[in-house]
């Protein structure tokens, strides 16, 4: 099944999302409509040094125009911070380990049957570490930090730019029923309240 055909955002909000990159990204990140079923916003590395940054447009209109920009120089925080995630090995060290765990188990090869759990465990345990670990929340929270930075220097005063990103996260977290995301909301939330401009 081949995945749906990625379409711009409308050119005058992709316009204006352009406007929001950077000088020295611009010609390094593009803007892209994603699929009605997509995530509201989601970063990937291409090729090269480009990345591109999938919005879905019927979730990203029901965003205040606050939300929109902190939610975008978050993606664009963690491309400056080249913590976007590129291909990713430590799925293919899971896959791999787990085929060559069922061929081992069928040979039993004791050596070779613990070599492959142990690239099982440590293709699982960096993909825990990437989506819901310290390392993950790390990451997320330096970008919140990285946002309000961009936010300062396209013209927000410090208490707006704080504003919008907790009532961001605030919202964002409302929206999910999973309680690992939600948690993680929450997470980034109590490091923004900490740095509050007050």
């Amino acid at each position: 099944m081949t995945s749906p055909r990625v379409q711009p955002l409308s050119l005058p909000e992709m316009q204006r999302l352009k406007t929001l990159v950077p000088p020295p990204l611009e010609s390094l990140v593009a803007v892209v409509r994603s699929a009605p079923d997509s995530p509201l916003v989601k970063t990937r590395r291409t090729r090269g040094q480009g990345s591109v940054i999938e919005i879905n447009p019927t979730r990203w209109q029901n965003l205040s125009r606050g939300h929109q920009d902190l939610l975008f120089w978050h993606q664009v925080a963690r491309i400056e911070q080249k913590t976007v995630p590129g291909l990713p090995w430590d799925l293919a060290v899971l896959v791999v380990g787990l085929g060559a765990a069922g061929v081992e188990l069928g040979a039993q090869n004791v050596l070779q049957l613990s070599l492959a759990l142990l690239a099982v465990c440590l293709g699982a345990y960096r993909l825990y570490q990437r989506q819901w670990g310290e390392q993950g929340l790390r990451e997320a929270t330096a970008a919140d930090q990285g946002a309000m930075k961009l936010a300062l220097k396209f013209g927000y005063t410090p208490l707006q730019a704080h504003t919008a990103l907790k009532s961001l996260l605030i919202y964002l977290g409302q929206q999910t029923t999973n309680q690992l995301t939600k948690g993680r909301y929450q997470a980034r939330l109590r490091v923004i309240e900490m740095c509050s401009p007050d």
